[in-house]
């Protein structure tokens, strides 16, 4: 059987390691090299802290001078307060709470709620409880009556709650035009 050198293997004429296995080994491990180090790259500048922020020269600033007085609060009942006098039984009045009020059934929170009063609607005081704490009031909008805590209503438009108003004219719905708007043009394109 004749001898002869198998191509790509060690045989005893190569001298053991053949040139194209480390040729092949060179390529494979350059790469791999290039893809680490493009990688890298790409990854390098997540990994590194931000820069700290540049501010231009920081200017100080006066305080706020202190006022020498409180201003002195509005005229009228404040929110919370009873007035009996400022709105009796019959008069006009203008929520002034400004989350609204409640209306109860009973003159106690723990009367069944009945709906809400919404800040600035007008209503007429029927009646105080027997503490004073509560006033029984229809609403103008719907006529709904109910009770609400007393000392949040104001004047309606700067009238005094304890003068009465001008009767109001209902307006006649047959005679009352309705708005209507103006025809627009339609753009075709």
């Amino acid at each position: 059987m004749a001898n002869y050198p198998m191509r790509g293997r060690s045989s005893p004429a190569s001298g053991g390691f053949p040139l194209g296995t480390l040729v092949v080994v060179s390529v494979s491990v350059g790469a791999l090299a290039a893809l680490a180090w493009q990688l890298w790259q790409l990854v390098a500048p997540m990994l590194a802290p931000p820069a700290p922020p540049q501010f231009p020269q920081a200017v100080r600033l006066d305080p706020l001078p202190r006022p020498a007085s409180f201003p002195s609060p509005p005229s009228g009942p404040a929110a919370g307060t009873v007035d009996p006098e400022g709105f009796p039984p019959g008069s006009r009045g203008r929520v002034i709470e400004p989350i609204g009020l409640a209306i109860r059934s009973q003159p106690s929170a723990d009367g069944a709620y009945q709906g809400g009063i919404v800040v600035g609607e007008t209503v007429t005081v029927l009646e105080y409880s027997a503490d004073g704490r509560w006033q029984r009031v229809r609403r103008e909008l719907n006529g709904q009556e109910g009770w609400v805590r007393a000392g949040n209503l104001g004047p309606v438009d700067g009238v005094s709650a304890s003068t009465s108003p001008a009767p109001t004219v209902e307006p006649n719905p047959e005679l009352t035009p309705l708005p209507t708007r103006p025809p627009t043009a339609a753009v075709v394109s």
